[in-house]
């Protein structure tokens, strides 16, 4: 599978990779310590386009689309850990009002966020929910031309210097999911401040916060689509926000690589670089493979199929059939790679009932099948995870334009896949 940067993604990065190592490097060690967030680095963030970068032209944005995304932000983790949790964050903060919110919403809060000249949070997480959003008590009361909002939201990232909070609160009786609302409140709405400041490990450059609803009012206006898709729009948010995660991991492990390359290279003993040892070579070569794989998956963002994402796990062959298509994934598996763990990871990882998977294990003499499990002793047998999903002809044409002709990918779940993708239409 061969990714091939267009030009204005390998500037993109470029431009993204001089920022950081020019405004970012300098000075992220002495934040990082003194807890000091930089909100004058992250105007000039703005001001490049790095704070909107999936946002259409026309509301501010970069309109750099995800790949670009993908690798600035890595640039930026790999100089500054915290400074890129504080723009990927600000980037997921627009997808709100993009996706859900009405053009009055978008001239008025979009553009400024897109463009930088605003900055914006995301608040779900409550002290008794975060990863059940079900479980939000903060309510927002619906009284007529405004909502009064009672309650509290915490570890909400740069929450103290953002002017535009996206918050998710409970409008209706229902529990569970349903009967969850989102809204935008300004800086400055009456009722709304900033509570206690986290005193964290790690990450202390990135600014994380309580912030307390008491009695405040925010106009019904500012509901951001309709009542009850408060879950809806929250995961979809956060959908884009996974890119980010990932992201910032790739980044910063690229950096942890060269510092141990580094390292490997400075330090001696028994006479010699322990760079020259073997054991610190396989090391380091396992860090950059999986770095390289982690790498092919960022590419991959800017795929619109959704089954794409478990492609960097495997390679595919697609068999399309009339609205519906069928993706099969050959994997050679290492051995002593669990089958059924491989296959429990790829669920997890599409989470997507409507989306199933099977292993249909090959042909072979009984005394090399499987056991244990699916526990594979082999690296001779070819396993076929087999992906069925409802979808229209049009995506899965896309995702085999993007995929090329050939692939070999080391990926992180430790399987080298060969791959060989075609298209038959029925």
């Amino acid at each position: 599978m061969a990714f091939q940067l267009t030009a204005e993604q390998e500037m993109v990065r470029l431009m993204a990779r001089d920022f950081a190592r020019k405004e970012l490097e300098p000075i992220a060690a002495d934040r990082e310590r003194g807890e000091i967030f930089p909100l004058d680095v992250v105007r000039k963030m703005g001001e490049l386009g790095l704070l909107g970068m999936m946002v259409p032209a026309q509301y501010g944005g970069a309109a750099a689309g995800a790949v670009s995304y993908c690798l600035a932000l890595q640039e930026i983790a790999y100089s500054c850990a915290s400074t890129a949790v504080t723009m990927s964050v600000a980037n997921l903060s627009t997808e709100p009002l993009l996706k859900f919110g009405n053009e009055e919403q978008k001239r008025e809060y979009l553009v400024p966020l897109a463009s930088g000249k605003t900055l914006g949070c995301f608040a779900v997480t409550e002290p008794n929910a975060g990863s059940d959003p079900g479980g939000l008590l903060l309510k927002a009361e619906d009284r007529g031309d405004h909502f009064l909002v009672n309650g509290t939201k915490v570890f909400i990232t740069h929450g103290e210097y953002a002017d535009v909070v996206n918050l998710i609160a409970r409008t209706g009786p229902d529990k569970g999911n349903k009967g969850l609302s989102a809204f935008i409140v300004e800086k400055g709405t009456p009722g709304f401040t900033v509570g206690k400041r986290e005193d964290k490990m790690g990450l202390r450059a990135s600014n994380t916060v309580e912030l307390v609803f008491e009695d405040c009012r925010v106009p019904a206006r500012n509901l951001v689509g309709k009542l009850g898709q408060g879950f809806k729009i929250a995961m979809t948010a956060l959908d884009s926000g996974r890119i980010g995660i990932a992201s910032q991991a790739v980044g910063i492990a690229r950096a942890c690589l060269n510092e141990a390359i580094g390292y490997a290279r400075e330090r001696k003993q028994f006479g010699r670089a322990i760079g020259s040892f073997q054991a610190i070579q396989w090391m380091i070569a396992d860090m950059a493979a999986g770095i390289e794989a982690a790498q092919v998956g960022a590419k991959l963002g800017d795929i619109s199929f959704a089954i794409a994402r478990v492609a960097t796990k495997a390679g595919y062959k697609i068999n399309i059939i009339p609205e519906k298509a069928e993706m099969s994934f050959d994997c050679r598996l290492l051995p002593d790679t669990d089958a059924r763990a491989f296959v429990s990871n790829l669920e997890q990882m599409v989470n997507d009932p409507g989306i199933t998977f099977a292993v249909d294990w090959p042909d072979a003499d009984p005394a090399f099948a499987p056991t244990d499990g699916g526990l594979f002793t082999s690296i001779d047998l070819f396993p076929r995870v087999t992906v069925r999903a409802g979808t229209d002809l049009e995506l899965a044409q896309s995702l085999h334009r993007e995929a090329g002709e050939e692939c070999y990918i080391a990926a992180s779940l430790n399987c080298p896949v060969t791959h060989s993708p075609e298209i038959r239409t029925a």
